[in-house]
């Protein structure tokens, strides 16, 4: 499955991530020259058992400049 959005600095992609261990989906822009630049994961890690988003924040390595974890520790339901 893929979500695709035309942006000025080229198209915005969401793909599903079928990892059993860290589920969620990758997000990365092709850009207008054709690159494919990752710009982020969200998702479900096991071990922490959080949902965490995987930032990719320098172009020019392939490596992550930012995780940030989402505890949900409380999850408030409506009537």
């Amino acid at each position: 499955m893929m979500l695709q959005k035309k942006t000025n600095l080229g198209t915005l992609m969401a793909r599903y991530k079928p990892d059993e261990t860290h589920p969620g989906f990758w997000i990365d822009i092709r850009t207008n020259d054709k690159k494919l630049i990752p710009v982020c994961n969200v998702e479900y890690d096991s071990d922490k058992n959080c949902i965490q988003v995987v930032v990719y924040g320098d172009a020019n390595t392939e490596d992550p400049t930012e995780v940030i974890e989402i505890k949900l520790t409380k999850i408030e339901q409506e009537d």
